[in-house]
């Protein structure tokens, strides 16, 4: 709970991180259930009952297990390029983490040796049989709570699967609503009072400099590797110039007047040149920070970072697509910005992008 002041509101608010009561209550659970269904044997088997039973329930699980990886193996190899940057060592790293394999794998063995090299091993179906439809049960149950706390085989495609059933609750999606709120719903549209949208700002931009611009989209660049470098002219050979589209203040947060501005690129390429805005998401490099810095963190995020980047990119189209606000005042382009290790040129990517939607 959080303290009070002497008027008796809350002034501040101490949240505590969860223990594990859950662990606790549900070992309990099982150490009863397993506990119960010795009660109900229907012989003095106690030993069998031990051995074979939860041997053969761990055998089952591991299998299914197996099976079920196997099946996710089959479906992401047909996002290799999308989400795997067509690497197969990162594609079976991510279903097949070799520490908990290794684990199940040993679990397997051990009860294929008892269930093969024990009296019980040649007639398990009928010792089962033995112990009675009670007695199963019970183990049975035991055994489905003991892998509810010691979640066997998990692997960090799991996390992503979950994401993806969490709707909305996980950082990518969180990272896109930031991201327009916060940034492209001030700066694209024409609200209708003197503050000026992205299109005024293009058009008071062409009449002051004589241009016209290539593309009347703000294009954002939305890179699989998180690099977000300061900008664009220092990263491609086609790039030369650099001027602010115009500026917006807004009072937000507390902060009087903060200034929210886009930028003007100038690329030449084949003895053609390109007026453009241009500009990368700026959330990727938050993350790209988080992911390159020494926190707890980091590695975590590393892990997820293309389920992130793609579940950033996936929702801010969306949000983008379904506002008559900001609808075609934007262009998302996410792109692979390394091959070879080499960082690809950005100008390139922006003219392709450019030729391919004119």
């Amino acid at each position: 709970m959080g303290k009070r002041d002497k008027l008796g509101s809350f002034i501040h608010i101490n949240p505590k991180k969860r223990g594990i009561t859950f662990e606790v209550v549900m070992f309990i659970l099982a150490a009863i259930s397993f506990l119960i269904g010795c009660h109900f044997l229907k012989s003095d088997t106690l030993f069998e009952y031990i051995c074979v039973s939860l041997s053969f329930n761990f055998l089952l699980f591991t299998s299914v297990i197996f099976a079920e990886k196997i099946s996710l193996f089959i479906e992401e190899m047909k996002h290799l390029d999308s989400r795997y940057k067509n690497n197969w060592l990162l594609l079976i790293k991510f279903i097949f983490p070799i520490y908990s394999d290794m684990i199940i794998i040993t679990i397997m063995l051990v009860t294929i040796i008892i269930l093969s090299t024990t009296p019980y091993g040649s007639n398990i179906i009928k010792i089962m049989e033995n112990f009675g439809f009670s007695s199963n049960l019970f183990a049975l149950f035991s055994s489905l709570i003991l892998q509810k706390i010691v979640p066997l085989g998990s692997a960090s495609i799991h996390r992503a699967k979950m994401m993806e059933k969490l709707g909305g609750l996980d950082s990518g999606v969180f990272m896109a609503y930031s991201y327009y709120h916060g940034f492209l719903k001030i700066v694209l549209p024409n609200t209708g009072t003197q503050q000026k949208g992205f299109k005024e700002f293009q058009a008071d931009f062409e009449s002051k400099h004589g241009i016209q611009f290539a593309y009347n989209k703000l294009i954002i660049l939305v890179p699989m590797s998180l690099f977000c470098p300061p900008n664009l002219v220092d990263h491609s050979k086609y790039i030369s110039l650099a001027q602010s589209l115009g500026t917006i203040e807004v009072s937000r947060g507390g902060v009087h007047n903060r200034v929210y501005k886009n930028t003007v690129y100038k690329l030449e390429k084949d003895g053609n040149r390109y007026y453009v805005c241009a500009e990368y998401a700026t959330p990727l490099r938050t993350m790209y920070d988080i992911v390159h810095t020494n926190n707890p963190h980091a590695v975590l995020y590393e892990t997820f970072q293309n389920e992130f980047i793609i579940n950033f990119y996936q929702t801010l189209k969306d949000i983008l697509e379904n506002s008559e606000e900001t609808r075609d005042l934007c262009d998302l382009v996410l792109f692979n910005d390394q091959k070879d290790k080499k960082m690809v040129d950005i100008g390139n990517v922006i003219i392709n992008h450019i030729k391919k939607n004119n």
